[in-house]
């Protein structure tokens, strides 16, 4: 008999544990049969409505997210591209800067005296 009430207090007493872990529904002037808080239906209801939301807008970032890199990654390689082009001009030497300075003075000159020869 004595076997029987321990084995059945012990059931009991996990039984109460184990209500814990799982949503037990508790009547106004009840006691609790764990610790924590107790809040509405509606509560909950919203709390639940309110993490969808946050996870739809996670979700959201991430793709956001995963676009601007995608995008960030295509501008740093047509720089990069840019780049090695620009590198790999030919730069003007010396005496073709002075050559091309010398045409330009020219043809300013001559444009400058034909256009003072046909105004006269």
């Amino acid at each position: 008999m004595l076997k029987e009430l321990i084995v059945i207090l012990l059931i009991a007493s996990n039984a109460s544990a184990a209500t814990c872990d799982i949503p037990t529904l508790i009547k106004q002037n009840d006691p609790s049969p764990c610790n924590g808080y107790v809040i509405s239906k509606e509560t909950e209801e919203q709390i639940r409505v309110d993490i969808t939301k946050y996870k739809k807008t996670i979700a959201n970032l991430e793709e956001t997210e995963k676009h601007y890199e995608t995008t960030l990654k295509f501008d740093r390689e047509t720089m990069k591209i840019y780049e090695d082009k620009l590198r790999n001009e030919q730069n003007f030497t010396s005496w073709e800067k002075v050559l091309y300075f010398g045409m330009g003075a020219l043809i300013t000159g001559a444009i400058a005296y034909g256009t003072v020869k046909t105004l006269r």
